[in-house]
């Protein structure tokens, strides 16, 4: 009996871990001014916990993305949560919920991504939901594309 439960202790924390290295997920924006400063586009899902299909965006397609390091000198990419009681620093330096912030870019669905520049401004074609999953990286490179000529 004590080896059984030795076993399911290390288990546990085996499992633990695995968890532990998958918390990696996309950084948060926090503040908008800071994360368009240096007149990148910024690549920019809204997100809600509850919603599989953001965490499988975020882990199919954004992380892998970021880990690449092939847009790493070209845009950010940043999540933004829907979940109540949020807050951003806005452009204009004042906190703001998270919920008016996807009412002004008018994002009714998780997951969608837009592509902003320094002012606010939205830059390409944005994308809503996830898809099918094998031809959202071209439409993703399609969008930077896009933001990239019109920051130009």
């Amino acid at each position: 009996m004590r080896a059984l439960f030795i076993s399911f202790l290390l288990c546990l924390t085996v499992v633990g871990i695995a968890c532990a290295g998958d918390a990696d997920g996309l950084p948060t924006v926090r503040d908008f001014a800071a994360d368009t400063g240096d007149h990148m586009p910024l690549v920019l899902m809204f997100s809600a916990s509850d919603c599989g299909y953001c965490s499988r965006l975020e882990v199919e397609e954004l992380l892998p993305v970021i880990r690449s390091g092939q847009y790493a000198s070209r845009v950010r990419i940043r999540k933004i949560s829907l979940d109540p009681g949020q807050y951003v620093t806005d452009f204009d330096g004042r906190s703001t919920a998270t919920e008016e912030i996807a009412s002004r870019y008018e994002v009714g669905v998780t997951p969608t991504v837009i592509l902003l520049g320094p002012d606010g401004a939205e830059l390409a074609e944005r994308l809503v939901g996830i898809g099918t999953t094998g031809f959202y990286g071209a439409y993703l490179d399609r969008s930077i594309r896009q933001a990239e000529w019109r920051l130009r």
